[in-house]
């Protein structure tokens, strides 16, 4: 007799093998009983909520929460995972205790977590940085000296230096940090700047119905300015809220040199006349048909006027 455990489906399986000869083999399957997770408790959990790292766990209680073991044992990982992700370096999580009814049919599931003290950044650094000032990219920064470290924050410290390069005109800059030194590290973020470049000439092109000035004015970047991945982006945005393109491209091409590219912007006009039918109804004068003209790109200044009839 072997005794058989399956999380997928039961707490318990035994199994019986009854061989009379060598080539007959019998075997009988008794199920245990399917346990069903009535509580889950967490202990030691003076920082973070309780709900809160409920929330993250696979496992529930309630009437159709089938106990799986294995996920059990996962759900302790993900406890000290967000232990971690808030800068808690020395948090533990204890192997889950798993407490059965006299009927096996219920089960509680502990979770004990032991926080330890929370990392602190003793300074902030930065290297590699020559265009911009450390006292300029520090200035209002995520992550400040004797706070606790957390991956949330550092990441946003990456990306606010990030942004503050794409407006000075390296958008092709990087920026990557560590942790240096056991007690009290330093956060230290490396940056490769990499080539400063100023927006050339303009194009657009696509543009058939609608005025050049009026693609004009919804660009964020001009001629002769530090060239920014995100004001691309906002100026993007800004045309496709005109409402009368259905396509906007803009993309960088050869131009005077590689660090004054010219930026050409390619835009596909959308209908600009719509048409529209019903039906109404006047105590007045009965059952009447509606129709109404909508030109939303107007003589190419992108103003929208409508013509009921």
């Amino acid at each position: 007799a072997v005794d058989l455990v399956d999380d997928e489906d039961v707490a318990g399986l035994r199994v019986e093998a009854d061989t009379p000869s060598l080539r007959d083999v019998i075997l009988a399957a008794e199920p245990g009983v399917r346990t069903r997770v009535a509580r889950i408790k967490i202990s030691g959990n003076e920082s973070v909520e309780t709900s809160r790292l409920e929330s993250l766990l696979a496992t529930r209680s309630g009437r159709r929460a089938v106990l799986r073991p294995g996920r059990v044992n996962a759900d302790a990982g993900r406890i000290r995972a967000h232990y971690l992700s808030l800068g808690y370096a020395q948090a533990k999580v204890s192997p889950p205790e798993i407490v059965f009814s006299e009927d096996g049919a219920l089960a509680t599931v502990r979770f004990h977590v032991v926080e330890g003290e929370p990392t602190r950044v003793a300074d902030v650094r930065i290297e590699g940085n020559s265009a911009i000032p450390s006292q300029d990219l520090l200035e209002g920064f995520p992550v400040q000296p004797n706070e606790p470290y957390t991956r949330e924050r550092a990441r946003a410290g990456a990306e606010a230096i990030r942004r503050s390069y794409d407006r000075a005109g390296y958008s092709r800059a990087k920026v990557g940090y560590e942790l240096r030194g056991e007690a009290g590290p330093e956060l230290v973020y490396r940056v490769e700047e990499g080539p400063r470049r100023l927006v050339g000439r303009i194009e657009i092109e696509g543009n058939r119905l609608t005025r050049q000035e009026v693609v004009e004015r919804e660009l964020v970047f001009k001629e002769g300015k530090p060239l920014s991945a995100q004001e691309i982006l906002e100026s993007r945005k800004a045309l496709y809220r005109l409402g009368i393109f259905s396509a906007v491209e803009i993309e960088e091409v050869e131009g005077e040199g590689p660090e004054r590219p010219t930026v050409r912007v390619l835009v596909a006009e959308a209908r600009n006349l719509t048409q529209s039918l019903g039906i109404g109804y006047a105590t007045d004068e009965g059952l009447r048909g509606l129709y109404d003209v909508t030109n939303s790109n107007l003589l190419g200044r992108a103003r929208t006027v409508g013509l009921p009839l």
